[in-house]
């Protein structure tokens, strides 16, 4: 009932993680990913037009709002095209997460089309830039799954934003079970913000305070949602990303010109 009334009001724009995908932490080696691409087009209604429904991968972008305040909003799939994560090689505590870094080149995130893909739409006309990645990507102090797990990608991710405009850009991701926000100075007077919301049923993972040296103030371990908000109205425009709890008060949030 409460997705049905989300739905009755508002667009759903969806990617998956793992266990939307299939099987926890899989990547391109899931057999049965065709399948669940097929299922996922199917329950979210994606137009047959659409590129979930027309290649492999789920993902997708779209552009709400007139020129001048132009939000383009690109999906990515982190999961049907991801090479395989290295498990261990280290002496971390196990409460920090089972993988270490597979630098192997040929070890990819998003695979060539995407990638091709991505590097189109980031040459769009917008005025604000909404990415959504369904695992954490500035993170590199923990080993749960991350974009760090396959650094290569995760500098060329980095690589390809810091070459592009000047215009803001909003990372959103989920996967940890926690929320939490974060900033990376892209270039000077540049900051890259991403906030980390998740989940809406299932909460409490991670630990209080693991490091991550990007994040701003504390995690929230509760069941949670987080929204991003832009006021065009003034000369200045401004963006709000915040945190809420599960009875909607915000929790944590950074009010952005």
């Amino acid at each position: 009932p409460g997705y049905q009334a989300v739905h009755s009001i508002c667009p759903i724009l969806a990617t998956w993680d793992d266990h939307d995908y299939g099987a926890n932490d899989a990547g391109a080696e899931f057999p049965q990913r065709e399948v669940s691409q097929r299922l996922f087009v199917e329950a979210f209604g994606i137009p047959p037009d659409r590129g979930p429904a027309q290649r492999p991968g789920v993902y997708d972008a779209h552009v709400f709002g007139p020129e001048g305040r132009r939000v383009q909003i690109i999906l990515l799939d982190t999961r049907y095209f991801r090479g395989p994560l290295r498990k261990g090689g280290g002496d971390w505590p196990r409460n920090l997460g089972s993988y270490g870094e597979n630098s192997d080149p040929t070890a990819s995130m998003l695979g060539p089309a995407q990638w091709t893909w991505l590097e189109e739409q980031l040459r769009q006309p917008a005025e604000v830039r909404i990415i959504g990645s369904s695992i954490q990507v500035l993170p590199m102090d923990t080993h749960w799954e991350r974009w760090q797990n396959l650094p290569l990608e995760r500098s060329r991710l980095l690589e390809l934003l810091r070459a592009g405009g000047n215009e803001p850009v909003i990372l959103l991701s989920g996967d940890r079970h926690m929320a939490e926000l974060m900033r990376y100075e892209l270039t000077p007077n540049r900051p890259l913000y991403e906030v980390t919301s998740s989940g809406l049923s299932h909460a409490g993972g991670g630990q209080d305070g693991e490091p991550n040296r990007f994040r701003i103030g504390t995690n929230f371990r509760d069941l949670n949602f987080g929204s991003v908000t832009i006021d065009w109205s003034e000369k200045s425009p401004s963006v709000r990303i915040a945190i809420h709890d599960a009875s909607g008060t915000v929790v944590r949030e950074l009010n952005l010109r």
